[in-house]
């Protein structure tokens, strides 16, 4: 399994990137769709290697379930809480994360490091804790707190770069993805 495990690390950090930008192949733009079915595909792959493919109609659907948080997960749009140290007023994509930031930090007060670290915490957290509950082992949910690391350690360290949002998505996407493959 260490060998299945790398390669899924190695594939997510890949396919994260892939689909966090435009990606080609020859003159034909990929959609995001093609690149979710993909991802439909490699959660399969996972679970028939895992030996956990479903046979049954009670384990389809704790699969379906698992795969269609999984690609919430991947498909969740972090707006502007991605640059973590911005303090310009953001998007507010997700009505349910800004009135928890609401909540926390008070209206308008949320626009800082604490509040985009917070704020993606919160946007990855809940498919990760959904998708974790019909997995064979329950700690997916901890791949809800790698995104706002991963960006954070990757803004921080390698703003030199001037590429620190494309390291962090090959990150957070190896973790993500072999995270979820320990899990099946």
């Amino acid at each position: 399994m260490a060998y299945w495990t790398l390669l899924f690390f190695i594939i997510g950090g890949i396919f994260r990137r892939i689909l966090g930008t435009q990606f080609y192949i020859g003159k034909f733009k990929i959609s995001r769709i093609f690149k979710l079915i993909f991802l439909c595909l490699l959660v399969s792959l996972m679970y028939k290697i895992k030996g956990v493919f479903p046979t049954d109609w009670k384990t389809f659907l704790m699969f379906a379930w698992a795969l269609g948080w999984f690609v919430r997960y991947n498909n969740h749009t972090h707006g502007d809480y991605w640059i973590l140290d911005d303090e310009n007023p953001d998007e507010g994509r997700s009505w349910l994360i800004d009135r928890i930031l609401r909540l926390i930090f008070g209206k308008g007060k949320y626009y800082n490091f604490a509040g985009n670290f917070v704020g993606m915490c919160l946007g990855y957290l809940f498919p990760a804790i959904l998708a974790s509950v019909t997995m064979s082992n329950h700690w997916f949910w901890i791949a809800g707190f790698t995104a706002p690391f991963v960006y954070a350690i990757c803004e921080f360290t390698l703003k030199f770069t001037k590429r620190p949002t494309e390291f962090a998505e090959y990150f957070h996407g190896a973790l993500m993805m072999s995270l979820f493959f320990i899990n099946v």
